[in-house]
């Protein structure tokens, strides 16, 4: 007799770890003694290298800290740093695993008196593309019963990393003195698979701070960008998963004296996952009506990506100072905006995604030049047809910002809040890896059985017990395939 078994396999991208690390910068003796007062810290993080060991990623890192403050003369200055780190993180992986990473800033700081030092918390996160192996049984002789389950696989095609360049500019008027600081954030509005390829369109939003005519002012950017990016595999029913980022912004004066422009040219990158869905009908219970049956069952655990999904909403919120701070007179520039997500999850057909919005307001008051760092709060919600078992993932930007005065010491903040969530099932697999025939049995041939169920027990139970076909059970009773403690299940043979 023959049972029949088929490899399954498939590869996916899994988070392997995530750490939280310090990194710090003690600024240049020189440097640090000419401040006088901080009106703008800007941070962001990039992965340089990440190498997979066994149970251990090393990760290579930088941060580039910007930093626009008051020096002892009051004259209006800007620095920039950079910080490289190195980290040993413990993972779900493997030695030769594909692995990649990111390093995004979550808080920014500047200490110290006599010696400054920056700081800032990287949230580390870790990926990494692993393959998942068994030998399941898919068919059975013909004298044998067998329950099959539908099992859907979700199988990583591969990976495609996509640069392009996009540019703007804005027109001041005036003679721009210098460039103090610039800050930028990407939002994926759209992510289509295509034949051979993948639509991505979305926003660059960047806030370029500069100094004219001895005040603060900001140029604020948004440029759309829509490409097509090759995939070669993949096919439009496919899934697909996108992550942006701003590699690297370059600012250029232009114009004329008396008349200048900011030319912005940003270098976005795009990574591109891309899953073949694909549904497998695997053997998890097996029996012979007159012959013993051994059947090794195996179990894996298996991430099936769903969808991406991608949202924006209006946020608006005001942020106070303290009574001890003279009154705003002009907001001036709204710097380092962020969206940190704390929690999603699905709800009643509703993605719920609650967060902190974090931005540093640069402001004029009585005695010149000053600066403000608030963080508010946020709950949204958006329609989906997500199942509330739906494992949620989220990440979170920010579009086009501005502030206002509301009152003497109220600021009115109003951000674009983008989000691009990930959907994944989770479920452990269980599946027959082995069969081993034994002892011939005697049949259930008596031309009534009763089955009284126990807790746990299912149709198959009472199949084995009767020595009966399942569906002809079913036909005679109506019942669902699992039981409940104490259901009677009648069977009736036809006697010839």
């Amino acid at each position: 007799m023959e049972y029949n078994y088929e490899n399954v396999s498939c590869k996916c991208f899994k988070q392997a770890a995530v750490a939280d690390r310090v990194v710090e910068f003690k600024l240049p003796l020189a440097d640090g003694a000419s401040v006088a007062k901080v009106l703008s810290v800007v941070a962001d993080g990039r992965a340089v290298k990440v190498d997979a060991a066994d149970k251990s990623v090393s990760f290579s890192g930088r941060v580039n800290f910007r930093l626009v403050y008051l020096s002892n003369e009051n004259v209006l200055q800007s620095l920039d740093y950079f910080a490289d780190f190195d980290e040993n993180i413990s993972a779900q992986v493997a030695s030769g695993d594909v692995v990649y990473g990111e390093a995004k800033v979550l808080e920014t700081d500047l200490s110290g008196d006599e010696e400054l030092k920056l700081c800032s918390v990287v949230r580390l996160t870790v990926y990494a593309a692993q393959n998942r192996e068994c030998k399941c049984l898919t068919s059975v002789p013909s004298d044998c019963y067998v329950e099959c389950e539908e099992i859907r696989l979700n199988s990583l095609i591969g990976s495609v990393v996509k640069d392009f360049s996009v540019t703007d500019e804005a027109f001041i008027g005036g003679d721009i003195e210098k460039i103090l600081t610039t800050d930028s954030d990407v939002a994926i509005y759209q992510l289509k698979p295509t034949e051979g390829g993948v639509f991505v369109s979305g926003e660059m939003c960047a806030a370029v701070t500069y100094l004219i005519d001895d005040t603060i002012k900001c140029a604020r950017f948004n440029v759309p960008f829509s490409e097509e990016v090759p995939f070669k595999g993949l096919n439009p029913d496919d899934g697909v998963t996108a992550k942006a980022e701003v590699k690297n912004v370059r600012i250029i004066i232009g114009g004329t004296e008396g008349d200048n422009n900011i030319e912005i040219e940003a270098l976005i990158g795009v990574r591109i996952n891309g899953y073949k869905n694909c549904e497998l009908s695997v053997a998890v219970d097996v029996f012979m009506p007159n012959r013993e049956l051994v059947a090794e069952k195996g179990s894996i655990e298996m991430t099936a990506f769903d969808k991406a999904l991608f949202f924006d909403d209006k946020f608006t919120d005001s942020a106070r100072i303290s009574e001890t701070r003279p009154a705003v007179r002009e907001i001036l520039a709204v710097t380092t905006a962020s969206n940190t997500v704390a929690k999603v999850w699905s709800e009643n057909s509703t993605v719920c995604v609650e967060g902190i919005v974090g931005a540093t307001i640069i402001y004029k008051d009585e005695n010149g030049f000053n600066s403000v760092k608030a963080e508010l709060p946020y709950s949204v919600g958006f329609s989906s047809n997500m199942g509330s078992d739906a494992v949620l993932k989220a990440e979170g930007s920010v579009g086009d910002v501005s502030a206002k005065i509301k009152r003497d010491r109220e600021i009115e903040l109003s951000v674009k809040l983008c989000f691009a969530v990930e959907a994944y099932t989770e479920k452990t697999m269980t599946y027959i890896d082995s069969v081993t025939e034994g002892e011939e049995k005697p049949l259930n041939d008596s031309a009534i059985s009763v089955y009284i169920a126990s807790e746990g027990d299912t149709i198959w139970d009472v199949a084995k017990a009767f020595s009966a076909s399942p569906d002809k059970i079913l036909e005679q009773n109506e019942i669902d395939k699992k039981l409940v403690d104490g259901q009677k299940i009648v069977y009736f043979r036809s006697l010839v």
